[in-house]
């Protein structure tokens, strides 16, 4: 039996380009399913209306694709399709590093056609741990959001319910259904 390797958030982002489409978990390497087109466009729609209304209201910002060191010893670099971080969370522009240090406030992992759905789902339960005050798992598929907070059990919402930001974005609302027009 070999030992392994563990390699730190640091080590990883040194690492990017040839680790594209991996994340860090607990020291590990971890490869993360390709990607579809469906997914795709999922993840841009509720990555532009969260970017758009955040930005209208000052909220914070919504992104894409960027790493969020989640723990330590041994690190943790999650990379959830959207993210968004509050205003008073945001990093000063000159602590801008390869990756966020601690969780986004709302995490979105949209589940791909190749991705397991217990995987994803399992997901979301490190970023709720980490501190992500929600997080959204999108199955286009199967056309549900679930919906994961610390305060509360999961919430399934199908296309005849609305997805709402709670005290994470406030105001923000979106009919599930759009998403998968």
């Amino acid at each position: 039996m070999g030992t392994k390797l563990y390699m730190t958030a640091d080590e990883f982002v040194l690492r990017a380009e040839e680790e594209a489409r991996y994340e860090l978990v607990e020291g590990e390497l971890c490869p993360v399913a390709p990607l579809s087109f469906e997914h795709g466009d999922v993840a841009m729609e509720i990555g532009a209306r969260l970017r758009m209304y955040a930005r209208e209201h000052g909220l914070g910002r919504a992104v894409s694709e960027v790493d969020f060191k989640i723990a330590t010893n041994p690190d943790t670099v999650r990379r959830p399709d959207v993210a968004l971080v509050r205003s008073e969370r945001l990093p000063a522009e000159d602590r801008r590093r390869s990756y966020y240090e601690g969780p986004p406030d709302l995490a979105v992992e949209v589940v791909s056609p190749s991705d397991s759905h217990g995987a994803v789902h399992e997901k979301a339960l490190p970023w709720v741990r980490a501190g992500a005050r929600m997080v959204w798992v999108v199955e286009p598929l199967i056309r549900i959001v679930t919906v994961y907070s610390p305060e509360h059990a999961p919430q399934v919402l199908t296309v005849d319910d609305s997805l709402d930001g709670g005290d994470v974005v406030r105001g923000f609302s979106l009919p599930v259904r759009q998403l998968f027009e």
